[in-house]
């Protein structure tokens, strides 16, 4: 409803007039001015009815697409991705389109869920991957300390090689060299 304008035959007496404007500049200021007295403005005028179906009719594309796209890159469907997605604000696609709403809080609910599964499946996945992966480390480091032993008994059988090659140890894989003149033990 729009408030009515000062004229010449509604005016207060000591009040200034003002000529009521024409056109859309007339549509800014009656809205301005009933926003400033608030009071509300019909929206059901033809005037200005046809532009704002065509921007919702808009809109509705572009929250359209915004779903399909988020689907299409396997992102995560939430009305908030949508929404921004489109360039609208989550609270419009609430209360302007509440049936599309419903639509994307369905797939929110069937894509949550998928989306739950499948991550619980490559949790899964990557678990036993991991028990795998620590199962032939185990077992790889075995195989470490065993060729790890025999490397060590194999120097040592090298070091008594070079030694016996050398003439600097006469018997016995660890024994000393025994002075010449020295009585042996054996008897």
């Amino acid at each position: 409803m729009v408030k009515q304008q000062p004229t010449e035959s509604n005016a207060e007496p000591g009040k200034a007039l003002v000529r009521a404007p024409r056109g859309a500049a007339s549509r800014a200021l009656q809205v301005t001015q009933g926003a400033l007295q608030g009071t509300a403005v019909d929206d059901a005028s033809p005037a200005v009815a046809a532009p704002r179906q065509k921007n919702r009719e808009r809109t509705l594309a572009d929250l359209q697409q915004a779903l399909k796209t988020l689907q299409a890159n396997g992102q995560k469907v939430t009305l908030k991705s949508v929404a921004e997605l489109a360039g609208v604000s989550p609270s419009l696609l609430n209360h302007r389109y509440p049936d599309f709403a419903e639509q994307v809080r369905a797939l929110v609910g069937r894509t949550i869920r998928e989306q739950r599964n499948d991550m619980a499946d490559q949790l899964a996945n990557e678990r036993e991957k991991n028990r795998q992966l620590r199962r032939l480390i185990e077992a790889q480091l075995g195989e470490i300390t065993k060729v790890y032993s025999i490397n060590e008994a194999l120097r040592a059988e090298l070091a008594l090689q070079r030694g016996i090659a050398e003439g600097k140890v006469s018997k016995g894989v660890f024994g000393h060299k025994k002075p010449e003149g020295s009585p042996s033990k054996d008897r």
